[in-house]
């Protein structure tokens, strides 16, 4: 939720003039490595 609402507050502010039609993803970095695991046995 953070996150997101980091997000949100960026687009509203004047910062982010210039971003018009685009799909901002906020996933925790999932979506750019999907496919690491933690080890087996863990921490």
């Amino acid at each position: 939720p953070e996150d997101v609402a980091k997000v949100v507050a960026f687009l509203c502010s004047e910062e982010a003039f210039m971003i018009r039609g685009q799909t901002i993803i906020v996933d925790g970095g999932t979506s750019v490595a999907p496919f690491i695991l933690p080890e087996e046995g863990g921490r």
